[in-house]
C-alpha cells in the first residue's frame, strides 16, 4: 500500500473514534454482526479495525497470530493496548 493510500485510511479511521475514561479509542463506525468489533472496507474487502491499525503501526500480522486487546474492549483500537497473541 502506498503512503498515501495509508494516510488516507489512517484519516479515515481518525474520523469514526471516541476516547473513552480508560483512554481506549473506541470505534464508532461500522460494527460486525456481533456488534463488538470495528469494521473497515478497504478495496471493498472489510476487516477489522483493530487488525488495520496494527497492520499500519506495527506491520504484518504473522500467520497463526492474533491482535488481542490488553484492555479487553474490543471496539479499541488504540496501538498501545493491542499486542500479537
Amino acid at each position: 500500500m502506498r503512503l498515501s493510500q495509508r494516510l488516507d485510511l489512517f484519516e479515515r479511521l481518525l474520523t469514526r473514534f471516541k476516547i473513552t475514561e480508560t483512554g481506549c479509542w473506541e470505534w464508532t463506525g461500522a460494527k460486525l454482526e456481533s456488534g463488538e468489533y470495528g469494521e473497515i472496507s478497504v478495496g471493498g474487502t472489510p476487516y477489522r479495525v483493530h487488525r488495520v491499525i496494527w497492520a499500519l503501526f506495527v506491520g504484518p500480522i504473522p500467520k497463526g497470530q492474533h491482535v488481542l486487546h490488553a484492555c479487553d474492549n474490543p471496539p479499541c483500537f488504540r496501538p498501545t493496548h493491542l499486542w500479537l497473541g
